[in-house]
């Protein structure tokens, strides 16, 4: 029985991923299918369509074995091992300077959305 919920669940996360490529090729739109399937994912979990417990032991089961499922990604990159050999510190500090880059914009992002978030507290407050 718990083989078939996590199988089912599998299902669903993949008929989503689905929905996601449709969509894509549908309205031709420049975002992979698969970033909108787990929009739409996103969005039926927050709306409460879809409850958490609904998909929860398929996700479980994707995260258990996702060194498995990110493997060829590894070797992928041991096979250009001549490449990093001699770009491989270019290559770190690209990397180091986008992590910084992100944590910035990240950090500026929700710094804006925590003072919008004041801002409409405070004249919900004002209006009452």
């Amino acid at each position: 029985m718990r083989v078939m919920k996590c199988f089912l669940q599998l299902v669903g996360l993949y008929l989503f991923y689905l929905l996601g490529t449709w969509i894509q090729s549908f309205l031709r739109l420049p975002i992979p299918g698969s970033v909108i399937g787990m929009l739409l994912l996103f969005l039926f979990l927050m709306t409460g369509i879809i409850p958490k417990k609904g998909l929860e032991s398929g996700a479980a089961f994707l995260l258990r074995y996702l060194p498995l499922i990110l493997l060829p990604s590894v070797i992928g990159v041991m096979k250009y091992g001549h490449f990093f050999l001699h770009k491989g510190l270019l290559l770190v500090l690209l990397v180091i300077m986008n992590t910084f880059i992100i944590i910035g914009i990240s950090s500026w992002c929700s710094q804006w959305l925590a003072m919008r978030h004041r801002e409409g507290k405070k004249e919900k407050r004002e209006v009452i």
